[in-house]
C-alpha cells in the first residue's frame, strides 16, 4: 500500500511517472544498435548530457566528467569510466567524441520535475489532511480516563451500527464537544485550484500547452494562442542541441541519424502534406473569358 505522506518515494513516483511521457518527445532515426533512443533520452533528460563516442569500433552513449577549457570556460575533454565495457578513455571533444545537450545549459529536465513534483506533493498532503479533517464535523475532549473510554465506547457503538447510549449524567458534565471550522469545503476546493495551476504550470514547461488561467469565465483566443506560444521555447532548444549533435555525430562517425519531435510534441506541424490537392481558384487578375455565348 502507498504511504500517502512518503515525500521521498512519491517524488521519486512522480519524476518516474513524468519521465514515462517526455522519453517520447523526440523521434530518433537510423541510430546504431548500441545507441538505444531511449537510454539516450533517459541520459539527456536526467543527466542533461550523454557523451557520443566510439569504443571497439561501436558507437556508444557515456555518462563522464568533464576537464580542460576553452577561451568560453567550456570544458575540452570528458573522462570515461564504464565498468561495463571496461571503458577508461580520455576523449578530447570534437574530435573523437560528441557532447549531446538536452539544452544550452545542459539543466535536463529532472530537477524541473523536482521542483514542481514537490509543490504537488505538499499540497496532495494538504488535501490528504483536509480531506480526513471533513471526516470529523467535530473534536470531542475529557477531563480524565473513565470518561475518554466511555467517549470511545460510543463512538464506537455508533460505528458499528448500534444505538449509542450515554447511561450517566456526569459524563455530560466531563465531555466537551467543539465544532471543527466550516470552511473545510472552501478551502479543499482552492487547493484543488492550485493543484491545477501547478500541473499547467509544468505542462507549459515541457512543451504541452495547457490553460494556467484561473478565471472561471471562458478564455478568449489571444489567451489561448498566449499559453500555446509560452509553451514552446524549451522544447525548441531541446530540438536544436539535438539537431547540431546529430550533425557532428554522423560527420564525426559516417551516420545517418536525425531526430524530430515525437508523439503528441510533433502533432502541431502546420506543413501541409504532399497529397494537399491545390488551389485551383483563379487569381483575381486572370483575365475574362470573352468567348461568346
Amino acid at each position: 500500500m502507498i504511504d500517502l505522506t512518503d515525500k521521498h518515494g512519491l517524488l521519486k513516483q512522480f519524476k518516474d511517472e513524468q519521465l514515462n511521457k517526455t522519453l517520447t518527445m523526440f523521434e530518433w532515426s537510423n541510430l546504431p544498435d548500441t545507441l538505444p533512443a531511449v537510454e539516450l533520452e533517459k541520459m539527456l533528460q536526467i543527466n542533461g548530457y550523454a557523451v557520443i563516442a566510439k569504443y571497439q569500433g561501436k558507437v556508444y552513449a557515456f555518462q563522464g566528467g568533464f576537464t580542460g577549457q576553452d577561451v568560453y570556460n567550456q570544458p575540452t575533454q570528458v573522462i570515461v569510466n564504464n565498468p561495463a565495457l571496461k571503458n577508461n578513455t580520455t576523449y578530447t571533444i570534437d574530435e573523437d567524441c560528441v557532447v549531446i545537450k538536452n539544452d544550452d545549459m545542459k539543466q535536463g529536465l529532472i530537477k524541473a520535475y523536482e521542483y514542481y513534483g514537490q509543490r504537488l506533493i505538499e499540497n496532495q498532503i494538504t488535501m490528504l489532511m483536509t480531506d480526513y479533517n471533513l471526516r470529523m464535523p467535530f473534536t470531542i475532549s475529557s477531563s480524565d480516563d473513565q470518561t475518554t473510554q466511555s467517549a470511545k465506547d460510543y463512538l464506537n457503538s455508533i460505528i458499528d451500527g448500534s444505538l449509542g447510549v450515554i447511561g450517566e449524567q456526569k459524563l455530560f458534565k466531563a465531555l466537551s464537544v467543539t465544532p471543527t471550522s466550516s470552511k473545510q469545503t472552501s478551502t479543499f476546493a482552492d487547493l484543488y485550484g492550485y493543484q491545477q495551476f501547478i500541473t499547467a504550470q509544468l505542462n507549459n514547461e515541457i512543451g504541452l500547452a495547457t490553460n494556467n488561467n484561473m478565471k472561471r469565465e471562458r478564455l478568449t483566443t489571444n489567451e489561448i494562442e498566449v499559453n500555446k506560444n509560452a509553451s514552446y521555447p524549451l522544447v525548441d532548444n531541446m530540438l536544436k542541441n539535438r539537431k547540431m549533435a546529430a550533425d557532428k555525430i554522423n560527420k564525426m562517425f559516417d551516420l545517418d541519424i536525425d531526430v524530430e519531435y515525437g508523439s503528441i510534441w510533433g502533432s502541431d506541424d502546420d506543413t501541409p502534406d504532399d497529397d494537399t490537392p491545390a488551389d485551383d481558384t483563379p487569381d483575381d487578375d486572370t483575365p475574362a473569358d470573352d468567348t461568346p455565348a
